[in-house]
């Protein structure tokens, strides 16, 4: 691991370096631990001015970015950290008061970057994170471990979305079977339509499964979602498609009835506006164009 590059500001800094992938949590909170124990060590500053560049080298002083020095250096020490620098530095490392990392984050291919903070602005972060906390046990009434009250929300979540999808799926099977049973033959073309339908979501659901289950059949819907506002779906079977239907172009025709506009490929399309006005002229309209 090499240094690439670093910037200190009045209230943090970075610190970028050669690294093959993400520093995990644990060793930042390894890093964090070592830089606060050798802060605590108040170790004071040494400096070397006008030292000889070898001498300098000698006391093990390291040279970064293969910077190019004179003949005469400064060398900077704390206990066994010596540096050629040219640099502000604290007194002594205790001044510095508290080392915090902030983020690490990859800057470029194979060069990770940490940013940090010191001091006052170290505390200030701490203070943030400590009030976010207070505020998520709050909302869980207070509970000694707010991360395990998270994870049960969490999997409660998966639980009902798993619930929701299979009482979807057995929604779609039963319209699906009613749209079937009412299936009418216009101009030798079947049609089947639907006024009234709980989501987009489902709408689609059916259209894919008559498009992969039929033959000579049109699918066309025409809704009001749960907002309130108008939806239209529309499906032609592969031989519809393959004798010239395009159920994207048709779709946009219609959708010009409910204020609104849409598209798709030309097997399965959608459409929504704004306006339920006329929405039973968009339903009729589909069918109008389906077996013209």
């Amino acid at each position: 691991m090499e240094q690439k590059g670093s910037y200190v500001g009045a209230n943090s800094f970075r610190f970028d370096f050669s690294h093959y992938e993400k520093i995990s949590h644990e060793t930042l909170n390894k890093v964090e631990r070592l830089v606060n124990s050798l802060i605590r060590a108040n170790a004071p500053l040494e400096e070397f001015r006008d030292l000889p560049i070898e001498e300098a080298r000698s006391k093990g002083a390291m040279a970064l970015f293969g910077e190019k020095y004179g003949d005469k250096v400064r060398v900077i020490k704390f206990g066994d950290s010596v540096e050629l620098c040219g640099g502000c530095h604290a007194p002594a490392t205790g001044n510095i008061g508290y080392f915090r990392i902030l983020s690490e984050s990859a800057v470029a291919a194979g060069v990770r970057r940490i940013e940090a903070t010191t001091g006052i602005n170290a505390e200030i972060s701490v203070d943030i994170m400590e009030q976010v906390l207070s505020t998520v046990k709050s909302l869980f009434g207070n509970v000694p471990d707010p991360v395990a009250a998270v994870n049960k929300i969490i999997s409660e979540n998966e639980q009902f979305k798993k619930t929701i999808e299979d009482i979807a799926k057995e929604k779609v099977a039963d319209l699906k079977q009613s749209l079937k049973s009412s299936v009418r033959t216009i101009n030798g073309i079947n049609v089947m339509t639907l006024d009234r339908c709980p989501s987009m979501d489902i709408a689609k659901s059916l259209a894919h499964a008559f498009y992969a289950e039929t033959e000579n059949t049109v699918f066309a819907a025409a809704f009001a979602s749960a907002d309130g506002k108008p939806n239209l779906a529309l499906m032609y079977s592969h031989d519809l498609v393959d004798g010239g239907k395009d159920a994207g172009k048709d779709i946009r025709e219609a959708a010009r009835l409910i204020q609104g506009g849409g598209g798709g490929q030309k097997s399965i399309a959608t459409a929504g506006g704004k306006s339920t006005e006329h929405i039973a002229e968009a339903l009729a309209r589909l069918v109008e164009l389906a077996t013209a």
